[in-house]
């Protein structure tokens, strides 16, 4: 059984709605809250979701995250491909700033391409301090320049620079750049 077979299992056998899933993280959350349609895709199987969403899947169904993976199995295989139309997925920090999903849920890590218009920026993203895996965050700057802040530092990045980071480490990315932005980050683990 993978794991968003079993949330759903779980979620049913607790005679829970998502909706129900939802309303426990969003008032425990608040605005670091996971989406709704974010808890859709998780439960669809579709990929993106980071260890932090699933660590809130957990809390919304009163569950431990051991106890979610527990005889659970992820598939693997010798190489996947996915073509520029058929990604898995876009999260709008705002209309001009978006970050896209380039791999599946198989994999050991995330890599999202984020796209950020002059002048703006992605909001902070804090993994929950219960998680207790590390993960590493590494980015490459494709076009433009931007600036990375990770907890009270900030970095200068331009096209071409790469910074690595621990992710549960509050951070943003900001254009004050005159043109737009775009790079590649990679989170190991999801």
């Amino acid at each position: 059984m993978e794991i968003h077979e079993k949330i759903k299992l779980i979620r049913r056998q607790k005679k829970l709605k998502l909706a129900d899933v939802h309303r426990t993280i969003k008032k425990i959350f608040r605005d670091n809250a996971v989406t709704y349609r974010t808890l859709q895709r998780i439960e669809a199987g579709e990929p993106g979701g980071k260890e932090t969403s699933l660590y809130q899947v957990c809390v919304g169904l009163d569950i431990t995250s051991r106890e979610l993976k527990e005889s659970t199995e992820e598939k693997s295989s010798l190489a996947e491909h996915t073509k520029r139309y058929n990604r898995y997925g876009r999260h709008y920090f705002d209309k001009n700033t978006y970050a896209e999903i380039l791999t599946g849920r198989h994999e050991p890590f995330t890599a999202l391409f984020y796209s950020v218009k002059k002048g703006q920026k992605t909001k902070t993203e804090v993994s929950s301090g219960d998680i207790k895996e590390k993960c590493r965050e590494w980015l490459f700057v494709l076009k433009g320049g931007i600036i990375a802040v990770v907890g009270e530092k900030k970095w200068r990045l331009a096209k071409g620079d790469c910074l690595s980071f621990e992710g549960h480490a509050p951070h943003y990315f900001e254009n004050r750049s005159g043109k737009d932005a775009s790079f590649i980050l990679v989170r190991c683990p999801k």
